[in-house]
């Protein structure tokens, strides 16, 4: 004999999450990708700061 399971009713809140889950845009991928790829290039960019000036104040401690 099968165990019957409960039917697992949604609240309003899980329907309005699930609904608006179908409703993400397209391009949130793309979005996220393009946002990483900035943080990227800004911790370079300051890297290269760091760089230049540690080059700058080794050469004038000589």
């Amino acid at each position: 004999m099968e165990k019957s399971h409960p039917k697992k009713e949604l609240s309003n809140l899980d329907l309005a999450k699930e609904e608006n889950s179908m409703r993400r845009p397209i391009l949130i991928g793309p979005k996220r990708f393009f946002i990483q790829a900035e943080n990227f290039l800004t911790h370079l960019h300051e890297m290269k700061i760091v760089l230049d000036l540690s080059i700058i104040i080794s050469t004038t401690n000589r």
